[in-house]
């Protein structure tokens, strides 16, 4: 067991008796992660709810930068603010307790991450512009979509007669020389959280599983955002890696303002299963019960989907008229 945590190192008692070899190593895997709650600042009144919030932890703005701040607004509604003051969501005040703990699962979702995986990179996720007429994702090959700072901008193309989303092809390419288990998670601007892209498979060393059975991906912008130059709103693509087969039901999530389902019986409950639901429930006494340890890994590409001005670059292709 590990008696005392250091910054880069840590000690351990060997247990039943066991004397480890002196010099010797032993492969290590990350059981628990840290799962901070989300920092916010309040500046409206009556949000006495968030104190006992297992999920956010109230702050005072002027003495520290909250994660997020929520601020008063027009006729009963106030505004959710990142730490950046960009606008994440305006609600009704009787809903922002519970759109804040909505948003903050959704943030700690989005860093749940393992710090020293030796699985780090085995998995990369391939966007692959589609050639005209191509409906299905080639197995090998194809032109790579390229990346700004690590960002993928995929524009709608005017068509002379109106706006259409960016369309590409969808792969995950295990570069390892072993099996690995799959599932991608898609994490939208509404904070959503779905598997639809690709739920969960083994792929084999050195081959390829395709998203959506091989089909186009469409990227549109959420519902009600107006198909216009200059609106842009950003998607996550986060990919979790392991070396054992695992469910993607704890890690999904529901648009801000539907309520999470409440969770089914799991007939197998391994070790990201216990950490999906840590992040999306908070239920650490549960998060305990059974399961394994293995290796796992994750990886993140973030997608800018925007309606180009005049002028600007396109990485699909289509300038504005």
């Amino acid at each position: 067991m590990v008696t005392r945590v250091r910054a880069v190192t840590s000690l351990v008692e060997p247990g039943d008796g066991w004397t480890p070899g002196v010099g010797e190593q032993f492969p290590v895997v990350v059981t628990e992660v840290p799962l901070p709650r989300t920092t916010v600042a309040v500046d409206a009144a009556g949000f006495a709810g968030l104190a006992g919030s297992p999920h956010v932890r109230v702050v005072s703005g002027d003495l520290t930068v909250p994660d997020l701040r929520v601020r008063a607004g027009r006729a009963g509604r106030v505004t959710i603010v990142d730490h950046h003051g960009g606008a994440l969501a305006e609600v009704g005040a009787d809903r922002a307790v519970a759109a804040i703990e909505h948003i903050a699962r959704w943030r700690l979702l989005a860093r749940l991450d393992n710090p020293a995986p030796s699985l780090s990179g085995a998995v990369r996720i391939e966007l692959i512009r589609p050639e005209p007429g191509q409906a299905l994702a080639p197995r090998t090959g194809g032109e790579s979509l390229g990346s700004v700072d690590g960002v993928y901008r995929l524009p709608y193309r005017w068509s002379g007669t109106g706006w259409h989303p960016p369309e590409f092809l969808l792969r995950l390419h295990n570069t390892s020389d072993r099996k690995l288990y799959c599932v991608l998670l898609d994490l939208t601007p509404r904070f959503k959280v779905h598997a639809l892209l690709f739920p969960g498979d083994f792929i084999g060393p050195g081959e390829r599983g395709v998203a959506l059975d091989g089909q186009r991906v469409r990227a549109f912008l959420p519902d009600g955002a107006p198909v216009k130059p200059g609106v842009r709103v950003r998607d996550r693509l986060k990919l979790f890696v392991a070396e054992e087969q695992f469910s993607q039901q704890p890690f999904l999530m529901p648009e801000l303002g539907e309520p999470v389902a409440s969770r089914g019986a799991l007939g197998r409950r391994g070790l990201l299963e216990r950490l999906g639901e840590a992040a999306v429930h908070r239920d650490l006494g549960a998060a305990r019960d059974g399961g394994g340890a293995y290796d796992w890994t994750t990886a993140t590409v973030p997608l800018e989907i925007f309606v180009p001005r005049l002028g600007e670059g396109a990485a699909l292709g289509g300038d504005p008229s």
